[in-house]
């Protein structure tokens, strides 16, 4: 059930029954397994409650349909604000979104939730729409219903409408951004609501022909593809009879879609250590267009997933890799051959869009949100990010499942499945998420795709943490670059958020493995330099630092964005203690690391400024130790990924070579860096 029972504070019942259901490959299911409930949080002001279970579908693929609800009640409130995931935890084939044509998919029409009422008829009933429209008020009696609905379109270009219909009396438009729907009678009302309704089509809020109140978090149709979860937030809401427009928007309304958040200012944040660099305060003015131009950016985000018809009840959330420009054009949302529906237009957007939180964009709003206070990105932009994040991207498995990529994120573009290429684990705005509000389902989730990965990528576990010199276990078993990089990064968080302390071990034990296998820092003219390799480049063949011939750094701006930031992560964590064999302190790699970049990057192909060509990567040779030998030729490498960086990738050696300059006052450091941060402002133009 979703409530056994809802009572005013007086003790009149509101709802005495409730149910769950499910329609899924056209069979009705019921909600009929209790997995577990527990309780999360307990205290003084605030309970949250986790229910676990599944729907008796017959299983599909080896799974059926798994549920999660997270509630939360608060004191004072008359609002429950609950989140429910329906999961398919099956697969009919892995790594593929057909299976010898077949959809690797469930088809869903429905989800379904009820409160049954112990309320008289005739009953009134308030339906909003449009939240800046008029509400529609009537009276529904016995075989009358009501409805609320944010329709599916028949394809992406269609505008979006919705419908408010009681008891015959209609109103329509295109956004149901104040979906709300009470129906009360002389003894109290009772309120449901959906988030953000216009932006998760299809969905419903109903009065039903028996009197019951529906909400129809997935309404019409949409897909769940392998392994893969949907999710919605709403409020329910005991309130007394007759409740207010006002009332409803601000007991209801509000607490679900603009709620209150705790936020510190920026210099606080900054202080913290928690975060990379934060700005506080005025900027100085050659780079105060960081100001203008993010929020025009997220503004333009927000702008252009409604011009490009991109919302829906498994789009909204994350975004396009490339998109809404002139230089990407639609080709990241239009279809190609690959459509696993080419005869339907309906789900064009989930199946052919390269869904992905691609470097983890989104986590741009949450520090725009720290810097400002303007809080309503996080609600509009990171949060819905974090969720779809944890409930879609992320790998959903049935709890006695031992699939290897359970609970990680493997896959991500067309379906959020198409691009299996065990680089999507961009968790650092579900982290943030965390942070913010300490809903633990995160923690849960992450630890355990951490811990299968922790023991892939360290044959010691689970008895220990792996020594500086313990070599891969196999070629695809990365120590450095995005995948390594993001599971370290994982570790570090599962450390500190659960009560598992050692995954910190595995963080540091990963970042020291890397600095010994894969670190090279040879000297010439008396300067040391230092080249990582990114050991997937040739599946750990190019990689080898034993050799003395011509080698290859990974691509510039990669390392300079995963490896080196979490190096520097590192660094502030343990005050920079040495790691590796021999030992290196984190800032020393750091710095040799841009030293490379000013002093070759810049140069082998370019005049040295932030604004010539530089190479995508390094081809370098060297004679004697590992550290501290001879550098002997440095000259580009144009044949890894684009053969040249662009300003994007020129805006990832920005953080790097300005923390390298102050740490080592070195003003070639410090200035290129910021000549790089000019660029990019410019570019972002």
């Amino acid at each position: 059930a979703l409530f056994d029972e809802i009572r005013l504070a007086n003790g009149t019942v509101l709802v005495n029954d409730s149910t769950l259901t499910a329609r899924a490959n056209a069979t009705d299911t019921t909600h009929s397994v209790a997995r577990e409930m527990y309780l999360e949080h307990a205290g003084p002001l605030s309970v949250i409650l986790v229910a676990r279970g599944a729907y008796d579908l017959p299983a599909v693929g080896g799974g059926g349909l798994g549920s999660m609800r997270r509630y939360e009640f608060r004191a004072g409130s008359s609002t429950a604000i609950v989140r429910q995931a329906v999961n398919w935890e099956g697969s009919l084939c892995y790594l593929a979104l057909t299976c010898d044509s077949t959809v690797n998919g469930v088809l869903v029409e429905q989800v379904r939730d009820t409160l049954t009422l112990n309320l008289n008829t005739p009953r009134t009933v308030n339906a909003i729409g449009a939240f800046d429209a008029p509400e529609v008020v009537g009276t529904v009696g016995v075989g009358q219903g009501a409805w609320i609905r944010q329709f599916l379109r028949a394809q992406r270009t269609d505008a979006r409408a919705f419908e408010v219909n009681v008891a015959g009396t209609t109103a329509n438009g295109e956004q149901a951004d104040g979906g709300m729907l009470a129906v009360s009678d002389a003894s109290g009302a009772v309120a449901v609501a959906l988030n953000h309704m216009q932006r998760y089509e299809p969905q419903a809020l109903r009065v039903l022909t028996d009197g019951r109140v529906a909400l129809d978090i997935a309404d019409d149709k949409i897909w769940l593809g392998q392994h893969q979860g949907m999710y919605a937030t709403f409020a329910v809401s005991a309130l007394n009879a007759n409740p207010s427009r006002a009332s409803l928007n601000q007991k209801v309304w509000a607490v679900l879609n603009a709620p209150l958040h705790a936020l510190a200012d920026s210099a606080w944040f900054a202080a913290s250590d928690a975060l990379d660099e934060l700005p506080a305060g005025a900027l100085p003015e050659n780079i105060s267009a960081y100001d203008t131009l993010v929020p025009a950016i997220l503004n333009d985000t927000l702008y252009k997933f409604d011009e490009k018809g991109l919302n829906g009840l498994m789009t909204t959330g994350l975004f396009p890799r490339y998109w809404g420009n002139a230089l990407s054009g639609d080709g990241e949302i239009q279809c190609g051959d690959s459509e696993p529906t080419p005869n339907d237009t309906w789900d064009n957007s989930y199946w052919c869009t390269t869904w992905t939180d691609y470097h983890n964009a989104a986590a741009t709003a949450v520090y725009w949100a720290m810097r400002t206070g303007e809080t309503k990105w996080l609600d509009d932009i990171a949060f819905p990010g974090a969720l779809r994040m944890l409930h879609t991207q992320i790998e959903q498995c049935a709890p006695d499942d031992t699939w290897f990529f359970c609970a990680q994120a493997p896959a991500g573009y067309g379906g959020y499945r198409s691009d299996f290429n065990s680089s999507h684990a961009y968790f650092d705005n579900l982290f943030l998420y965390y942070w913010l509000t300490g809903d633990y389902t995160v923690v849960e989730t992450i630890e355990r795709g951490a811990q299968t990965m922790r023991e892939y990528l360290c044959a010691r576990r689970p008895a220990q943490a792996c020594l500086p010199d313990d070599a891969p276990a196999d070629e695809w078993h990365a120590l450095t670059g995005r995948v390594a990089m993001q599971w370290f990064n994982a570790f570090r968080f599962v450390g500190l958020a659960s009560e598992d302390a050692s995954f910190l071990d595995d963080y540091r034990s990963g970042l020291a493995r890397a600095v010994t296998q894969y670190f090279v820092a040879p000297e010439q003219n008396g300067v040391r330099y230092g080249f990582w390799m990114d050991c997937t480049v040739d599946h750990g063949n190019a990689c080898s630092v034993s050799r003395a011939d011509a080698d290859t750094t990974g691509q510039l701006w990669m390392v300079s964005l995963y490896d080196m930031n979490l190096l520097y992560r590192l660094q502030r964590d343990t005050n920079d203690a040495p790691i590796g064999n021999p030992a290196l302190a984190p800032s020393a790699v750091i710095a040799a690391w841009a030293r490379t970049l000013v002093h070759f990057g810049a140069t082998v192909s370019g005049d040295g400024t932030a604004n010539e060509y530089w190479p995508n990567a390094l081809y370098f040779t060297w004679t004697g130790n590992r550290i501290g030998g001879t550098l002997t030729i440095v000259s580009p490498n144009t044949s890894v990924g684009d053969p040249y960086l662009w300003d994007t990738g020129k805006a990832c050696l920005t953080a790097l070579l300005v923390r390298a300059g102050d740490q080592t006052n070195d003003s070639s450091l410090r200035d290129m860096g910021q000549a790089l941060t000019i660029r990019t402002l410019s570019a972002s133009q």
